[in-house]
């Protein structure tokens, strides 16, 4: 999953590996069959899914940091 921002500027997530498989099909000429099977795609895809965990994981957190700070700032505002 990754994060994206919808129409009303809300943080949502949404799957991205299957998006890049599909570019990949096309870049690459690739099938189905092909791709599903190819080693350098399993161990690709495996790489994508740590580092988007370590992104959302790392992008939460700044959501978070982020709503702490807005807090502050109100209160310093009273």
């Amino acid at each position: 999953m990754r994060w994206i921002l919808d129409d009303k500027g809300n943080h949502i997530k949404r799957p991205f590996l299957f998006e890049w498989t599909q570019m990949y099909h096309s870049d690459n000429g690739a099938t189905d069959e092909n791709l599903e099977d190819s080693e350098d795609i399993k161990h690709l895809k495996k790489q994508i899914e740590r580092h988007l965990r370590i992104l959302d994981m790392t992008l939460e957190s700044l959501i978070e940091l982020k709503s702490k700070l807005d807090s502050a700032r109100l209160q310093l505002l009273q």
